[in-house]
């Protein structure tokens, strides 16, 4: 394979969720990594707006506590933490993690 590893190449852009992936090829161990970025700037502005809009009422089995990007949910399932309901709970009431919750309160 010809290239440099200063030559990034875009593989695709899905407009609707906002992920990009990107080629790099690293000429000096023949091999690559493919990069994937999402544009979660909706996503948490929306997340903002449900927040600011949250009357208190009480958390239910079908209550949206979170808003969560594909590829941060995707990180989490292969992590674990989304099948284990303690330590999902744990990630959503991290503060680093309030731009994907749409309520407050604990989970």
């Amino acid at each position: 394979m010809s290239g440099n590893a200063a030559d990034p190449r875009l593989l695709g852009t899905d407009a609707e969720s906002g992920i990009t992936e990107i080629f790099h090829y690293d000429p000096d161990t023949d091999g690559f990594t493919i990069h994937t970025q999402q544009d979660v700037t909706a996503l948490v502005e929306g997340n903002k707006y449900l927040h600011n809009e949250d009357t208190g009422t009480k958390f239910g089995e079908l209550t949206r506590v979170a808003s969560i990007p594909m590829s941060i949910y995707v990180e989490l399932k292969k992590q674990g933490i989304i099948d284990d309901q303690k330590r999902f709970r744990k990630w959503l009431n991290d503060p680093e993690n309030r731009f994907f919750r749409t309520r407050g309160g604990r989970v």
